[in-house]
């Protein structure tokens, strides 16, 4: 589980350079796709680089500052009356005994988000049963479009789109085709996959800021979908105003008022960006030298490890 710990730690680093400089320079572009397949790309990544097994001749910031805190992690591993002898034996025994409590803070938080997750999935499952399955001249047979009377938010997950009674009386064509393109685009896998990172990293900000980023890429596209399937701009605006007012049914589907209202409103009544603006991209060479960099270990700092862990595993045997 320490080793977990420490991996977490150079993940989050990573994620974090990767997202600040996309957050800098890319999230303002009318780029849609391209800024999703930027976010995706670091969601990807960021796990991955710290797997990478390159070395260094001195050691890193980021070993400075794992070697101080790796033997009250190690401590994890191994039963409590040695682990409080190990740190009562450590000069900096205090300080010790506040990483191993926020490592058990932060594992206790995972398990929790997962709870949480997994207690919404069965709440989606229950809203998919008693729903109802209906037609529509605009919705594919693939889609299964789900009507139920308590649905005051219309939204979507997979291949399923839910809508109420009323929607599909009085708004049918802006709201089936919103959500259809959030479907067509796969949408709900973006989401899933950000939603495993914000649950092991769950107390990095800068993941769940990534979250929003990702959720506000898919509304942009959603409602550019709508608006070139002949959806006048000034009847969806106001389409778009009466719904941010109403309740979201889970943080996990897609909605119509996902997303900051004011937010979309500029992104649909600004220009296009500057084909010059995909330069930006370059911001990847660098940003990706500097997270290996980040994930690189030292030879001596690698040898250290080695030798915790088998000690580790001579006590536990």
């Amino acid at each position: 589980m320490a080793t977990f710990i420490i991996y977490a730690i150079r993940w989050a680093v990573t994620l974090t350079l990767l997202y600040s400089l996309y957050r800098l320079l890319l999230q303002r572009e009318t780029f849609h796709r391209l800024n999703r397949s930027v976010l995706l790309a670091i969601l990807v990544v960021s796990p991955l680089l710290p797997l990478v097994p390159l070395h260094t001749d001195e050691p890193t910031a980021m070993d400075a500052v794992l070697t101080r805190i790796e033997e009250p992690l190690m401590s994890l591993s191994t039963d409590a009356n040695n682990a409080d002898a190990t740190l009562a034996t450590s000069e900096n025994a205090v300080s010790g005994l506040w990483v191993r409590y926020l490592a058990y803070i932060y594992l206790i938080g995972i398990a929790a988000a997962l709870a949480v997750y997994m207690f919404r999935l069965l709440t989606l499952m229950r809203v998919i049963r008693r729903s109802h399955r209906i037609s529509h001249p605009i919705v594919p047979k693939d889609v299964h479009l789900m009507l139920d009377m308590r649905i005051k938010q219309p939204s979507s997950w997979m291949h399923w789109i839910f809508i109420g009674p009323i929607d599909l009386k009085q708004n049918a064509e802006a709201v089936l085709r919103h959500e259809l393109a959030h479907v067509r685009m796969k949408h709900s896998w973006d989401v899933i996959l950000c939603d495993l990172t914000c649950h092991l990293l769950w107390c990095l900000p800068f993941a769940w800021m990534l979250r929003q980023d990702l959720v506000d890429v898919h509304e942009f596209q959603a409602d550019e979908a709508v608006l070139q399937s002949g959806v006048t701009l000034e009847d969806y605006e106001h389409l778009l105003v009466r719904k941010a007012v109403q309740t979201q049914i889970l943080p996990i589907m897609n909605t119509l008022r996902r997303g900051a209202v004011k937010k979309r409103f500029a992104m649909m009544h600004s220009g296009q960006s500057s084909q010059w603006s995909r330069l930006k991209l370059l911001y990847l060479v660098p940003a990706l030298a500097a997270s290996l960099w980040v994930s690189a270990q030292a030879e001596e700092y690698t040898t250290y490890l080695n030798g915790k862990l088998a000690i580790q595993e001579a006590i536990l045997c």
